[in-house]
C-alpha cells in the first residue's frame, strides 16, 4: 500500500494512538501483505480431519492453526494468491468459510454453548453466523439478519452453503426486530457497519470511503444499534460488540456512551490471544503489526439486571402439516426418513420447510427463510431442494455417488454436467460428493445422471 494515499487526518490521529508503535503499523500497512484464512465448518468435519483433506487436495499448500479461533487456519504456500475458493469442492460442500483472521475473534469472544438462542444482528455476509451454528452444534437457534435486502440474500445463500439447519434468516432494522424479541436471547452479537479502516490494506477503495464525518456518523448509527439490541438479551446473557476499525469514537467511545446509558450493563474482562488492550480497560483491539491479521475491536457485556424477560412468550405455533407426505417424499428422494425425525416439517405454498423444534414465533417479522427448504411440491413433480442436500449427514442418503477430490467426474459435476451412473447406483434420486461430503442432488435414468447442481452455483 502506498502510505501517500491515506488520509491525513487519520495518518495523524494513528500516529497519536500508537505513539512509539506507529512506524511498525504503518510499516504492516505498507510492505505487509494481508494473509488468507478460513474457518472450518465442524458441524460437517473436525478441524484436523478437514487439514488433512483440504493439504491431499492442494499439497502446495498447506494450513497453520489461527491462535485465538477453534477450527481456524491460514493458508500458506507459495502458490496461496492462486487458490480460488469458486473452484474448491469442498467449499462447495460447506466444509469452511473463507473468512479473515482477527474477525474470527469476536465469535469467540461471545462463548456460545449447544441450546442457546443466539442473535446475529448485522450479519451479512455470514461468516460469523457461520462460527456461530458451529458453537451451536445444531441445537437451540440462531436468529441471522441484515438491514439489506440484497446482502440478506447473500447471507440467506452462505446459512444453506454451510448447512445451518436451526436458523432464522431476517432482514429488519434493528429496532422493531429487537422490540419483538424483547429479552428473547441469550447471546446477542452486534458486528456494526464501520468506517472499515482495518480494510485498507486489503480493500484500498476502503480509503477514498473514509472521512471524519463518516466515522461520526458511523459512531452514531452503532450506539442506536447495540442500543436496540440490548433489549433483545435476557438478564444474565451475554452481548459482544465489534467493528473492523480502530477509530476511539466507533470503538471505546460507542462502548462507553452505551454504558452510560444502559447501568444494567456491565464490561467483561476480555483476553483473546493476538489482541493488544484497548484504550479503555476490558476492550480488545487487533493490529496487523501485533497479528496476523487485520483490525478488529472487541467488547464484551453482559446484561445484570435480575428481573426476567419474559423470554417464555416465543412458543412457535406450528400450522398442521397433515397435508405434507413426508415418509412418501423421503422414499421419493432415496433419504432414510429417521434423519428427518428432528425436525417439524410445514408446507409453504408448493415449498416444504423443515423447521427447527425451537422455533421462535415469528409473527411480524421479515423472515427470509425459517430452517431448511427441503423439498418443492407440484402435482405432477416434486424435487428435493439443494439446501436439503447440505442439511443432511451423508448417512441420510441411500442411494449415493460419491466422486474423487480432483478428479475428472467431480469437476464435470461442478460444471452442470451428466454423469455416467457408477455400477450399484439405482434409477431415481441420488447424492453427489466429494470424498464423502455431499455437493448436490442428481437423477439416475438408465446409467446416465442428470445434473441437478443448481445452475447459480456451477463452476
Amino acid at each position: 500500500m502506498n502510505l501517500h494515499l491515506l488520509p491525513d487526518d487519520f495518518v495523524s490521529r494513528m500516529r497519536a494512538l500508537l505513539g512509539a508503535e506507529a512506524g511498525e503499523f504503518f510499516a504492516a500497512l505498507e510492505h505487509g501483505s494481508p494473509s488468507r484464512s478460513l474457518h472450518v465448518n465442524v458441524r460437517k468435519i473436525d478441524a484436523a480431519g478437514f487439514a488433512a483433506l483440504f493439504e491431499s487436495a492442494y499439497p502446495q499448500l498447506r494450513l497453520e492453526s489461527i491462535p485465538w479461533s477453534r477450527g481456524g487456519f491460514y493458508i500458506r504456500g507459495e502458490a496461496v494468491d492462486d487458490f480460488k475458493p469458486s473452484r474448491c469442492a469442498l467449499h462447495h460442500a460447506g466444509l469452511y468459510y473463507m473468512q479473515e483472521a482477527a474477525a474470527q475473534a469476536a465469535v469467540e469472544a461471545l462463548d456460545v454453548m449447544p441450546g442457546q438462542r443466539v442473535l446475529d444482528l448485522c450479519a451479512a455476509p455470514g461468516g460469523k453466523t457461520s462460527q456461530i451454528a458451529d458453537r451451536l452444534g445444531g441445537e437451540g437457534i440462531l436468529v441471522t439478519n441484515d438491514i439489506i435486502p440484497s446482502r440478506a440474500n447473500i447471507l440467506l445463500s452462505n446459512i444453506e452453503r454451510m448447512g445451518v439447519c436451526n436458523a432464522v434468516v431476517t432482514c429488519m432494522p434493528p429496532e422493531p426486530l429487537c422490540g419483538r424479541f424483547d429479552g428473547y436471547f441469550d447471546r446477542v452479537l452486534v458486528d456494526s457497519p464501520c468506517s472499515g479502516e482495518s480494510m485498507f490494506r486489503r480493500e484500498p477503495e476502503a480509503i477514498g470511503e473514509w472521512s471524519t464525518d463518516a466515522v461520526e456518523l458511523c459512531a452514531a448509527r452503532s450506539l442506536k444499534i447495540l442500543d436496540s439490541a440490548a433489549q433483545a438479551l435476557r438478564p444474565g446473557g451475554v452481548m459482544v460488540y465489534s467493528t473492523c476499525t480502530w477509530a476511539p469514537e466507533e470503538d471505546e467511545g460507542v462502548v462507553s456512551g452505551f454504558l452510560r446509558v444502559h447501568p444494567e450493563f456491565e464490561l467483561l474482562p476480555l483476553e483473546l490471544p493476538g489482541s493488544a488492550p484497548g484504550l479503555t480497560e476490558n476492550c480488545a483491539r487487533f493490529y496487523p503489526h501485533k497479528c496476523d491479521g487485520e483490525g478488529q475491536f472487541i467488547a464484551k457485556l453482559m446484561k445484570t439486571e435480575t428481573v426476567d424477560g419474559g423470554q417464555g412468550r416465543y412458543a412457535y405455533k406450528f400450522a398442521p402439516y397433515r397435508d405434507v407426505p413426508m415418509r412418501e417424499l423421503a422414499a421419493q428422494f432415496n433419504i432414510d426418513a429417521a434423519y428427518l425425525a428432528g425436525y417439524v416439517p410445514q408446507r409453504v405454498g408448493d415449498a416444504v420447510l423443515l423447521l427447527p423444534q425451537e422455533m421462535p414465533d415469528t409473527q411480524g417479522v421479515r423472515v427470509l427463510r425459517a430452517g431448511v427448504r427441503f423439498a418443492e411440491l407440484s402435482q405432477r413433480y416434486s424435487k428435493p431442494c439443494h439446501a436439503a442436500s447440505h442439511a443432511l449427514d451423508i448417512a441420510a442418503y441411500r442411494n449415493v455417488i460419491d466422486l474423487p477430490l480432483m478428479s475428472d467426474e467431480l469437476t464435470s459435476y461442478l460444471h452442470g454436467e451428466q454423469l455416467t451412473a457408477p455400477e450399484g447406483v439405482r434409477d431415481g434420486w441420488c447424492a453427489v460428493s466429494a470424498a464423502g461430503h455431499v455437493l448436490g442432488f442428481g437423477k439416475c435414468a438408465g446409467g446416465a445422471v442428470k445434473n441437478h447442481y443448481p445452475a447459480g452455483l456451477r463452476v
